[in-house]
């Protein structure tokens, strides 16, 4: 759904700062195909990474941000921006080394202590997030905003 400027203006501004990319690779093919990135971000741009994904344009960020301040406890959180794995990749993948890697290294990196991310309802994601105990906070249609301790 996006051009490559536009992948490459994003990777540009999210993987500045305190940020880390975990890329898979089939190197028999020399294809990509797993990634996953997080930033230590602060409320404001949180809400604007929120609102320039495609998939979820037109949503409501107001009643997101609200609620996200509530639960926010520093000026930053480690933010998870993006995940994706290849269809013919996902049951060889292992998410928890393609997500846990870049939320723990930009969490010693910034000292942040909280994750917050999206999901479409019925994904991995959101499932893994519920066994990890970490509730949505928010909901838009199926939409689901999550915020979670990285403590413990």
């Amino acid at each position: 759904y996006y051009s490559e400027q536009e992948i490459n203006m994003k990777l540009q501004l999210e993987l500045s700062g305190h940020c880390s990319i975990r890329v898979c690779i089939d190197v028999q093919r020399e294809q990509v195909v797993g990634f996953c990135w997080a930033q230590s971000l602060g409320i404001e741009q949180i809400g604007l990474c929120i609102e320039s994904v495609k998939y979820v344009e037109g949503a409501v960020f107001q009643g997101v941000k609200k609620c996200l301040g509530q639960r926010l406890t520093g000026k930053t959180a480690v933010y998870l921006h993006d995940l994706g794995v290849d269809k013919n990749y996902r049951h060889t993948i292992s998410l928890e080394s393609l997500i846990v890697f870049p939320i723990a290294s930009v969490a010693k990196a910034s000292g942040d202590q909280q994750l917050v991310f999206w999901s479409v309802a019925q994904t991995c994601i959101a499932q893994i997030a519920k066994k990890v105990g970490i509730a949505p906070f928010y909901q838009q249609d199926n939409l689901l905003f999550f915020c979670g301790s990285l403590a413990g």
